[in-house]
């Protein structure tokens, strides 16, 4: 278990090291960070712009850069904004707050829907309800987020009323309205993984009734709720939650298309701004914190995957 562990540790490290080398020469690829923040065209003197250089250690060689801008990131310096005075870490601070209630609440409803739907799916195959889950799988992996969201807002905001189409209070400020704007937004986003979820519960649950451990448990008299849970869904959960943890970095590509959509003041939305601008730091800073979000999910997934794996929990893997 412990040598697993250490293996993904590892390997963490490893793609956080080659995330931050890759978008910090991708900045540079981009332009001098100088022109952008004086603008294109500018008349600024040859002096100023040798003062902004050295002020920010751009006269240095690149991979003395690289190290110097790893290292205050690694004390949570993330450096300041070309477009705004403020720092990277504080307006990451103030958006992460967003797309976390976002992702968090859209993930678990996705869940949710796709055990429910999967396990009543394959509890009942080739009856109604195994064709309304189906026809809901098939129609939420096809249909693109962004598209989902204009729909829903045009039908449950501009026609019915019913539910705000953009704009965010956070939940300690007025919970009710929070939870009201969220409503549109965590349904856009959790309508594919959903889909995708049901058809692949289906498909364990179904494969998980055909094997020997559930025929012998069926021949001790194990039958119902208690051969289900206990026995097929469990053992569904491990391959189900590797699943789940491969979709939490297009779950975060999501949420910024879905923030976008709903002008949800988030990390999404923070990157699209800070892209069109080109504001280096916060490309840089946004880029690292949402890699750093999706390895430390994933070691958790890890965590929990080992819990429930008898093989890695004895070191068998």
């Amino acid at each position: 278990m412990w040598r697993y562990l250490l293996r993904r540790l590892v390997h963490a490290v490893i793609v956080m090291i080659g995330v931050s080398i890759f978008t910090f020469l991708l900045t540079r690829v981009v332009g001098n960070p100088v022109d952008l923040i004086l603008g294109r065209g500018s008349s600024a003197s040859a002096a100023t712009v040798k003062r902004i250089t050295e002020s920010l250690g751009l006269n240095k060689p690149l991979w003395q850069q690289y190290l110097d801008w790893l290292s205050h990131a690694a004390r949570g310096d993330l450096g300041r904004s070309f477009q705004a005075p403020i720092s990277v870490t504080s307006a990451l601070t103030s958006a992460a707050p967003v797309t976390l209630e976002l992702s968090i609440a859209a993930l678990v409803l996705a869940i949710i829907i796709g055990i429910a739907m999967g396990m009543i799916s394959a509890l009942r195959p080739g009856r109604v309800a195994d064709g309304t889950a189906s026809v809901f799988s098939a129609v939420a992996i096809a249909v693109p987020n962004f598209w989902l969201g204009l729909i829903l807002i045009f039908l449950l905001a501009v026609k019915a009323g019913v539910l705000p189409a953009s704009g965010y209070v956070p939940f300690t400020s007025d919970p009710g309205q929070n939870l009201r704007d969220m409503v549109l937004p965590v349904l856009t986003l959790a309508t594919f993984y959903a889909g995708s979820y049901t058809r692949y519960m289906r498909s364990l649950i179904l494969t998980g009734l055909t094997e020997d451990y559930v025929r012998a448990a069926r021949a001790k008299g194990i039958r119902g709720r208690v051969l289900l849970l206990h026995h097929v869904l469990r053992n569904a959960m491990v391959p189900f939650i590797t699943i789940v943890g491969l979709d939490v970095a297009g779950l975060l590509g999501g949420a910024v298309v879905t923030e976008v959509v709903f002008s949800l003041p988030g990390i999404g939305t923070l990157l699209e701004n800070a892209i069109l601008g080109g504001d280096v730091p916060m490309v840089e800073g946004t880029v690292l914190v949402v890699t750093a979000s999706v390895v430390l999910l994933n070691m958790l997934l890890d965590f929990i995957y080992g819990y429930l794996n008898p093989q890695i929990r004895l070191g068998g893997a």
